[in-house]
This record gives structure tokens, C-alpha cells and sequence, in this order.
């Protein structure tokens, strides 16, 4: 959440429109992400829910309507990619053309995206942690011998729990032996 009010700012959004996916988990990102908004002073333009399983075409186009009317020229779309969230980012489009950044956290997956085909062009999904391109050469080391391993390059996902097991298991042999200990050094790693 607090990754998607950085990138609101670091896209120069000036008004910023937030919609959550009327479910706990995307309420709770939502409100989240307007508090670290309200801290690096993004002006958020106004939220809306918009049930992902029940929706209708109807309310897509009120959602669109209601961000237009607001003057948002930035809009966190806090919904997971669903057949419905292709139709939801296509009105969006439409009606508020071009010029309005589109934002997505990683449960909108950028294949999802481009099912929606031009109306994701210029859309910014956010993914958790770093691109397998982007690591250092022990990280570079990694993937390779995990892709050797099983055909494929890791998910970002993989490469943060491979680096969380490897500061946990050098805590635990700088350690005495403790649970203490092993916590401690796990608290002094940088």
C-alpha cells in the first residue's frame, strides 16, 4: 500500500482516486495506502468499492463517472484480476481517456492487463520485490540454478522467501544455540 501512494507520487498524480474491491482484504490495503497518501501530502480525490464478483456494467460506469466528476488524474484500482476487472479497466478507460494514470498492486496481474488490451497501455502494475534482472550477482546466482532446476526464472515471491530463509539460517549460526540468541541475531542483520 505504501508502495502505491510512492508511485502515485513518483507519477507527478496530483488527485488521486482509490478503488477497493468491496472485500476485507482490499478495504484494509485501501486504507492503508490513503494513509501513507495522506503522509507524502497525494491529495486523494475520493474511493469507491466495487463488488469484483458482482458487478455490473452499470456500476463500472458510475465508478468511471464519480472519478471524472472528482478531477482525479490518478486512479489505484485495489481489485483482483478477475474477468470482471478487464471490463471495470476498459470503462475506466473510456471515459477518462488517456491522460488519467492507472494503478494496480500485484493481485491485478499485468497478463490480466493485457487481456484488456489498449485500455492497459500505460497502466503501472506494482510487484513485490525485485526483478530477477535486477538482483546482485549472488542473487543472479540463485536464479540460475533454481531455473536449471525447474525450467523456469523464480517469482518475486520466491527470490523474498530465498533471502528470508538465508538471513534467518545466518542468524541461527551466529547464534549460541538459543532461541534468544537466534533472535537477536536475527534483529541485528542488516
Amino acid at each position: 500500500a505504501a508502495a502505491g501512494a510512492l508511485i502515485a507520487q513518483s507519477l507527478g498524480v496530483e488527485r488521486l482516486y482509490v478503488v477497493d474491491a468491496a472485500h476485507p482484504h482490499s478495504v484494509q490495503f485501501v486504507d492503508a495506502l490513503l494513509v501513507a497518501a495522506s503522509r507524502l501530502g497525494v491529495p486523494v480525490a475520493g474511493r469507491a468499492s466495487w463488488d469484483i464478483w458482482n458487478a455490473k456494467p452499470a456500476t463500472s460506469a458510475r465508478i468511471a463517472e464519480a472519478i471524472a466528476t472528482s478531477g482525479a488524474d490518478g486512479v489505484f484500482l485495489a481489485v483482483d484480476s478477475v474477468p470482471t476487472s478487464i471490463g471495470l479497466l476498459r470503462t475506466l478507460r473510456d471515459r477518462l481517456g488517456r491522460d488519467v494514470q492507472l494503478m494496480a498492486p500485484e493481485a491485478f496481474d499485468p497478463e490480466t492487463a493485457l487481456l484488456a488490451g489498449a485500455a492497459a497501455e500505460g497502466m503501472t502494475v506494482i510487484q513485490s520485490g525485485p526483478s530477477p534482472d535486477d538482483l546482485r550477482a549472488n542473487g543472479r546466482d540463485f536464479v540460475s540454478t533454481y531455473a536449471a532446476r525447474f525450467g523456469e526464472k523464480p517469482a518475486r515471491f520466491a527470490l523474498m522467501a530465498a533471502q528470508a530463509t538465508e538471513v534467518l539460517l545466518d542468524a541461527v549460526a551466529s547464534s549460541d544455540g538459543t532461541r534468544a540468541s537466534a533472535t537477536r541475531a536475527l534483529f541485528d542483520t542488516r
